[in-house]
């Protein structure tokens, strides 16, 4: 959004004074957010009305834009629609061999988990959290909070990772999803029961969440497109380096103002 805001800005100058004034910062901010109006859409409609702004230079304006932002579309779907209709499949494509459990898999399922993994010593049962990057300021939509990771360290952001059950799985995959990118991270339940913030009250993550503000996040060690490990030659994972994968360890921390909601 800092990026389209530039560009329209560029093109404030050959506007009258008074219709300057009209998409100033201090008019935008209050122009209300509601999908799926917004304040960098009625900028870029006063400009085209003024004949600032040509039709054809704002498609290259919305095609650059969505260009930079291929994620938007996973800010627009409902929580449960994001973690169960795009998470889990996403997840799956990233292990193969990886399956939706059921109790003919394990007699003891009961939904407490979110993929079955075979392979290895025992069959590995996944639980599969999925979050989005987002403002942290209250108001507005999530799509209009958005944020892409060459952000982070300079915009306060929330990133929550909620209904934790470290007891119910043996490995977590989380992904933090930017505009731009994804994130992820495997990590035991013990990981996620010795993290600080897991169990403690509100105040106190809200403590560490602020004192990690200014901390820049770490490269995870899986890439947005593939998934690498240290036998697999091709760059894939294929099925027998499906375990190596899941216990590959990496500690969540340190994030930008991360905040769990248990």
């Amino acid at each position: 959004m800092e990026i389209l805001r530039r560009q329209l800005d560029l093109l404030r100058s050959r506007l009258s004074p008074d219709d300057a004034r009209a998409v100033s910062d201090e008019a935008l901010a209050a122009i209300p957010d509601v999908y799926p109006f917004n304040p960098c859409e009625y900028y870029a409609a006063r400009l085209i009305d003024r004949g600032v702004l040509s039709f054809g230079q704002y498609e290259a304006l919305r095609a650059d834009y969505l260009r930079r932002n291929v994620n938007l579309p996973l800010y627009t779907l409902a929580p449960r629609t994001f973690g169960q209709t795009w998470g889990e499949p996403y997840v799956r494509s990233l292990l193969p061999g990886a399956l939706r459990p059921s109790r003919d898999l394990d007699p003891g399922y009961s939904g407490q988990y979110d993929l079955w993994l075979p392979g290895g010593p025992r069959p590995l049962r996944i639980e599969v959290k999925a979050a989005r990057v987002a403002v942290a300021r209250p108001g507005g939509t999530l799509v209009s909070k958005a944020l892409q990771k060459a952000t982070c360290g300079r915009v306060p952001f929330d990133l929550n990772f909620q209904q934790l059950k470290p007891g119910c799985c043996d490995a977590f995959v989380w992904l933090g999803v930017w505009a731009d990118t994804i994130d992820h991270w495997v990590l035991s339940p013990d990981d996620v029961r010795s993290y600080v913030p897991y169990g403690a009250s509100w105040s106190i993550r809200k403590k560490i969440a602020r004192a990690m503000s200014c901390v820049k996040v770490r490269r995870p060690i899986w890439s947005s497109t593939t998934v690498t490990c240290s036998n697999a030659s091709s760059g894939f994972a294929t099925r027998s380096d499906s375990a190596i994968i899941v216990f590959t360890k990496l500690w969540p921390s340190p994030i930008t103002q991360l905040e769990r909601r248990m």
